[in-house]
């Protein structure tokens, strides 16, 4: 008899240690909802389209201008290479650029002396002005690398 009371006094104390447990847990999950919230509120309010990709060049994310620039719905994007937003012509060289890119990531404008070009979902194109960032937060997808695309007039070179 003494041996089933310790054991249900053992498992009360289990009981109680799982539900400080899921108790922390869920304050965690609210503070990190929160911190969510915060970030996609300050990612849909860029006056820059943005995109995040994961480490094979698949888009994890993007926000509502970068819709409005190339035309796509969020749901068409999300899964797809980066590439469909580069002039079909030049996707496979654009591959080649972000794999050396991923050896080396740092901060840095794309494309520094040349007229970089956007293409939509309807085939047109404009002038982009694209950077990418080294910054890797992690996701359920995995890391992360994001972009920022800004539509811009044709650069005017010196003569």
């Amino acid at each position: 008899m003494d041996e089933l009371q310790a054991e249900i006094r053992a498992l009360r104390q289990r009981i109680a240690e799982f539900e400080t447990a899921a108790e922390q847990w869920h304050r965690l999950g609210a503070v990190v909802g929160e911190s969510e919230g915060k970030l996609r509120a300050l990612l849909e309010s860029a006056s820059q389209g943005i995109v995040v990709i994961d480490s094979n060049g698949k888009v994890v994310l993007v926000n509502a201008r970068l819709e409005a620039m190339f035309g796509y719905r969020r749901e068409e994007l999300l899964g797809q290479q980066l590439e469909v937003l580069v002039p079909t012509e030049l996707r496979s060289a654009h591959v080649a650029h972000r794999t050396r890119y991923a050896a080396d990531p740092h901060v840095r404008p794309m494309g520094v002396d040349l007229d970089l070009t956007g293409q939509r979902k309807d085939g047109s194109r404009f002038p982009v002005e694209i950077t990418a960032s080294a910054s890797r937060p992690r996701t359920p997808c995995g890391e992360a690398k994001p972009r920022r695309a800004r539509s811009s007039r044709p650069r005017v070179r010196p003569s």
